[in-house]
């Protein structure tokens, strides 16, 4: 069953009485946010003990100028069978979601945490300070031709500045990006470079 607080169950579109199954809210998310089929193909590993996965952002239908990220905060299994998962939505503030981040790794840390950290601020940066801002531009803005190849040509600076944060964050090549991620989700980042590739094109 789902059960939460109102604005947990909003973003269901549902009101905090409801009394409601997974299967059911489920069906009503069906085709309008990704984050339930994430979590759903991670629930055997993460009930016999994984991390708990991360969740697709999504644009709520009532809303379209704020973004949520879905966190889980608890999960509780029995006999490596789960019963219950908290999960809470973040809104997607970077002047909040910085503070997180914006601290002095610490010297006992290991220097491949260290650079997968620092390479989540990058991606951070670009994510909310680059990239959002000109999208909700672009999406009720309705820009001139000249301001959207403005557009085109401050997102690509952006990227190549990008670029040189993360080689100085000790990520020159390849293969040390690659490296900090699991062997498993090669294939995934490979094509997401070569999209990215085609795309700045």
């Amino acid at each position: 069953m789902v059960e939460g607080n109102p604005d947990g169950m909003k973003m269901f579109g549902m009101s905090a009485d409801a009394e409601v199954s997974w299967s059911t809210a489920r069906r009503g998310l069906a085709g309008t946010v990704k984050w339930p089929g994430n979590l759903e193909k991670k629930i055997d590993d993460f009930a016999a003990g994984a991390l708990p996965p991360s969740l697709l952002p999504f644009v709520p239908d009532d809303d379209k100028k704020t973004i949520y990220l879905p966190v889980v905060t608890k999960s509780e299994a029995l006999q490596a069978q789960m019963r219950r998962i908290t999960l809470v939505f973040v809104e997607g503030n970077s002047k909040e979601l910085r503070k997180l981040l914006d601290w002095i790794m610490p010297d006992a840390m290991p220097g491949q945490l260290a650079t997968f950290l620092q390479l989540v601020r990058v991606l951070m940066h670009v994510r909310f300070d680059l990239l959002e801002p000109v999208c909700q531009e672009i999406r009720y803005g309705m820009p001139s031709v000249g301001r959207r190849i403005e557009i085109c040509e401050l997102v690509l600076a952006g990227y190549l500045c990008a670029r040189e944060d993360t080689r100085k964050a000790g990520i020159s090549s390849s293969a040390t990006f690659d490296a900090l991620f699991d062997k498993a989700i090669r294939p995934q980042l490979d094509a997401a470079g070569k999209e990215y590739i085609e795309l700045t094109k």
